[in-house]
């Protein structure tokens, strides 16, 4: 993913009241940094295109130098990102885990965002093992229908 670009976008639905009807959600500023700024740290390489809501697009773009706003992405892979992310400061962290061991230390310690998603993740797995299980035994026993 070290080779694509980065599409910051604002979807609309942070519902953040009058703190965003002038400016994009990932324009917030959230302690030194804005919320833009934390995800291109991350992502180790600064926003290529932003995407905003239509009504926000014609203010932006004169405060955007180089990087296009509410136009018609390039040709090539594009890493996009949602700009209300409340997963920034903890992605690093996830990335440099060991396979395995993200569960255990995100509950050792109290991440619930680890936690959380690493649950559904397993959840989804378990439940397409289980439906592939069912079509095989189908598939190996023609004598087994599905009702």
């Amino acid at each position: 993913m070290h080779n694509s670009a980065l599409l910051i976008f604002d979807d609309g639905r942070g519902l953040w009241g009058p703190m965003t009807d002038l400016r994009p959600v990932f324009d917030l500023r959230t302690g030194a940094l804005t919320t833009r700024q934390r995800i291109e740290r991350v992502a180790a390489r600064t926003a290529s295109a932003l995407v905003v809501p239509p009504d926000q697009a014609a203010a932006m773009s004169p405060r955007q130098s180089g990087i296009a706003v509410y136009a018609p992405l390039s040709e090539g892979r594009w890493l996009a990102v949602n700009g209300r992310w409340p997963g920034v400061a903890h992605a690093q962290r996830v990335q440099e885990l060991p396979v395995g061991t993200a569960l255990v230390q995100g509950i050792t310690e109290r991440d619930w965002m680890v936690i959380q998603n690493l649950v559904l993740f397993y959840g989804v797995i378990f439940v397409m093992v289980n439906m592939a299980i069912d079509f095989a035994y189908a598939w190996v026993d023609p004598r087994i229908r599905f009702q």
